[in-house]
């Protein structure tokens, strides 16, 4: 088997560009939108779907057995259920987040009108501030 070659310099640019792009559940407009260009750049028919996925093919040599490859470009966490008194935050985990990740992590808060901050807890860890 012919193994191809990989452009690591393409893949690394790639992943740092969609990794840059916040897309926590409910706001992944703008990375649909930018696997969808990096898709028709590289030539690959895609079409939305009414849930906002992105549906592309390529075809292959044979027909049978039909084959998929699924991701998800949202990004899974925790969503922030109160600002406490005290100024820390109570969340609630989305998927098979841990409390366990979240020392060092870096944060996006998203507010209702639009609003964005990102915030860095540098060794402050906050499983002790979940519910």
């Amino acid at each position: 088997m012919i193994k191809p070659k990989i452009d690591s310099q393409y893949l690394i640019h790639t992943l740092r560009t969609l990794l840059a792009i916040p897309s926590p559940t409910g706001y992944t407009d703008q990375i649909v939108h930018t696997v969808s260009n990096e898709l028709k750049q590289l030539g690959i028919p895609l079409e939305l779907t009414r849930r906002g996925a992105i549906r592309a093919t390529i075809k292959g040599k044979v027909r049978a057995p039909a084959r998929a490859i699924v991701g998800h470009l949202d990004t899974l966490g925790a969503l922030v259920k109160w600002l406490k008194h005290n100024g820390r935050l109570e969340i609630v985990p989305v998927g098979t987040w841990s409390s366990r990740f979240a020392e060092g992590a870096r944060v996006t808060l998203f507010y209702r009108y639009g609003h964005v901050s990102r915030y860095h807890f540098a060794a402050q860890s906050l499983r002790p501030y979940l519910r």
